[in-house]
């Protein structure tokens, strides 16, 4: 998740989805990272981890939560 959070760039989200409504951005941004992360965690897993493909954006979320608040 650390390196979903270094790769998603916050200027490039806010010209997609606008600054108006800064819950939206920071509900794009946020599920950008997790989606980072989920897309490089599934195919070491989705094949030895049952559920890695339902479950693991939600763990990425939580971490991602982790990470940015400690």
């Amino acid at each position: 998740m650390a390196e979903g959070l270094q790769t998603v760039d916050f200027g490039v989200i806010a010209q997609e989805v606008g600054v108006a409504n800064p819950w939206a951005l920071f509900d794009a941004y946020l599920g950008t990272g997790a989606q980072a992360c989920t897309d490089a965690t599934v195919p070491a897993w989705q094949e030895r981890l049952g559920g890695a493909d339902v479950f693991t954006e939600g763990h990425c979320w939580v971490m991602m939560e982790s990470l940015r608040v400690d």
